[in-house]
């Protein structure tokens, strides 16, 4: 099956280019890019923040789903393979590369998925910035109601801070 270990080399070269491509968009050093065995990694230099750190662990898979699409409207377009090779290249882009997608993804080092699960605990704290924002929001729009009928002021919520340091 040598038609489909050449698609597959090409999906793991795609997979650590995806890395590349976003490690270059933050403004890093990509240094090298290894394959070995039926896998690689893409080796750069900067001080990366976490998040950073998550989005390069998630560019490998981006790219990889990008092939998977790829194939996939080749597929909707030119019909389902009809010799072994296109078998052999539509097996490497779908079959393989779901697979090794799930592979990279397990939380272990030093597969993606160590970092890329971050990207939950990043959404959490975001959900939850904007929850409490809401909910400081709502406790400014109550007090200033509770102030303009106790002290028979006008105050706006998002003035509450200015007004309690002049009642002072």
């Amino acid at each position: 099956m040598p038609i489909f270990w050449i698609a597959f080399l090409f999906l793991v070269i795609a997979h650590e280019f995806g890395h590349a491509i976003i490690i270059r968009k933050f403004g890093f050093w990509v240094e090298e890019i290894v394959l070995q065995g039926i896998g690689g990694y893409c080796r750069w230099a900067g001080e990366a923040t976490e998040m950073q750190e998550t989005i390069i662990s998630w560019g490998g898979i981006l790219a990889q789903l990008v092939l998977m699409a790829l194939a996939q409207i080749a597929i909707m377009i030119f019909g389902p393979p009809t010799n072994i090779y296109t078998f052999q290249i539509y097996h490497a882009f779908i079959g393989a590369n779901l697979w090794m997608i799930l592979f990279n993804l397990m939380p272990i080092e030093p597969l993606d998925g160590a970092k890329a699960w971050r990207i939950l605990d990043v959404i959490r704290d975001y959900v939850n910035d904007k929850l409490k924002a809401n909910k400081h929001k709502r406790q400014d729009k109550k007090i200033a109601k509770e102030m303009n009928r106790i002290m028979n002021i006008k105050v706006k919520p998002e003035n509450i801070e200015e007004t309690e340091k002049t009642n002072k």
